[in-house]
């Protein structure tokens, strides 16, 4: 019986959408078709009827496939388009006057104000809100973006003005710290607000990531040895040599000529599979922006991002372990008589990186708002190619967030760039 009662509403839910396919308006917080009356969201607090201001944002759907001329006619009535909204429909910037000359185009399907109910992780709306591990106990923290052309440094003096608000980072997206208790209302409020674009919980992240270059490049997990009798103590970084144990290495791949950009806890430069044989140190980058001001010659770090710190004398040494795993190299440290152990080297031995340091002393992560800060830092470096091992930790929202959609930024923007993030421990 159970059985056919779910079978009977997928099937309702599917002639629904095929039906009204043309009309969906799909967003985390409803799904509802424009052939109806929308959703109600005043009983609890995230709805508005009226345009406040001299302006405003609102969801426009138009009766046919979005293109260019739709586009062009919002344009010429002095929209300014925001985001796509499935089916059909973006998020439009509309005076009253705007609005006037919009809703009796014939090419307009619906038309309806932002509403706060879309500019808020539904997370927030109602759910208990509680501390992990990385936040202040008794508190959370979330990120909160306005819509771009809004003024950011009034909007910053908004926040100033709530009560127990305290701003973190910024300057867009904006961390702000609030009371765990007090979250839901802080949220809704800000939520109402005309300039705000989303609303989220910004979770704490964690560190994720032996034997990854073995398995990935042979498939095999059974024949792996302790390090002192195995192939590994063996390696000559020598295709004629290597080829046997990592067919990678029979067409001489090593990851010479390539930047790697990575992002973790810290890189020790003068551990023995980075030290530069010259004794000289990386060049650092400490301006906090996206702009790489210089590149060095130091024969593993391209340039080192000191975003938090510039050491990785953290209790995990985490950074020094990812960079390894990517461009170990002790075969060129200059150090004499390099032990089996030692001689572990890195998927790509012959490649460089391109550092920035998140992590500060505790093992604690020291991440910007914005994540494209550090991979076109990273691009900027020379890196085409980038991994990054860590991630939200428990309790984190599994859906998609403002970082989540700074990275299809970056990647959109930089064709030419390859980003690897790892999916958990």
């Amino acid at each position: 019986m159970l059985k056919k009662k779910i079978f009977i509403a997928l099937l309702t839910l599917l002639i629904f959408t095929l039906l009204f396919s043309e009309s969906m308006i799909r967003l985390k917080v409803a799904t509802f078709s424009t052939d109806f009356e929308p959703p109600l969201f005043k009983s609890i607090g995230l709805q508005r009827g009226e345009v406040k201001g001299d302006y405003d944002y609102f969801l426009v759907q138009f009766d046919q496939l979005v293109n260019k001329n739709l586009k062009s006619e919002i344009i010429k009535a002095g929209g300014i388009i925001y985001d796509y909204i499935p089916d059909n429909a973006f998020i439009v910037k509309l005076s009253n006057k705007s609005f006037e000359n919009l809703k009796s185009k014939k090419f307009i399907k619906f038309m309806q104000i932002w509403q706060p109910a879309y500019r808020i992780a539904p997370n927030l709306i109602s759910d208990k809100q509680e501390s992990f591990k990385g936040d202040i106990p008794g508190r959370i923290n979330l990120l909160v973006a306005i819509f771009g052309g809004e003024n950011v440094e009034n909007f910053h003096a908004k926040l100033r003005q709530i009560p127990d608000v305290v701003i973190l980072a910024g300057p867009m997206p904006v961390r702000i710290s609030v009371p765990a208790e007090k979250a839901n209302e802080i949220a809704k409020y800000l939520a109402n607000q005309v300039e705000v674009y989303w609303v989220e919980r910004d979770y704490p992240v964690e560190l994720h990531n032996a034997w990854s270059r073995w398995i990935l490049s042979t498939f095999d997990t059974l024949n792996m040895k302790h390090s002192a009798d195995s192939w590994k103590s063996q390696l000559t970084i020598s295709s004629s040599e290597d080829s046997s144990r990592l067919p990678l290495y029979a067409h001489g791949i090593y990851g010479q000529d390539q930047i790697v950009g990575d992002d973790d806890t810290g890189m020790d430069y003068d551990n023995i599979y980075f030290r530069d044989p010259s004794g000289i140190k990386p060049v650092y980058d400490i301006d906090k922006d996206r702009v790489c001001e210089s590149t060095g010659s130091h024969r593993k770090i391209v340039a080192y991002n000191v975003h938090a710190d510039s050491t990785d004398n953290d209790d995990s040494g985490h950074g020094s372990h990812t960079t390894g795993s990517i461009a170990a190299d002790s075969m060129n440290s200059g150090l004499p008589n390099v032990t089996a152990y030692a001689r572990v080297m890195g998927m790509a031995p012959l490649a460089r990186l391109a550092f920035t340091d998140i992590g500060n002393s505790s093992d604690g992560l020291v991440l910007p708002t914005n994540y494209q800060d550090i991979y076109q830092w990273a691009y900027n470096a020379g890196a085409r190619i980038h991994s990054s091992s860590w991630g939200q930790s428990a309790g984190g929202y599994s859906s998609y967030t403002l970082n989540a959609q700074q990275l299809d930024s970056c990647a959109w923007d930089k064709k030419d760039f390859l980003m690897f993030r790892s999916a958990g421990n």
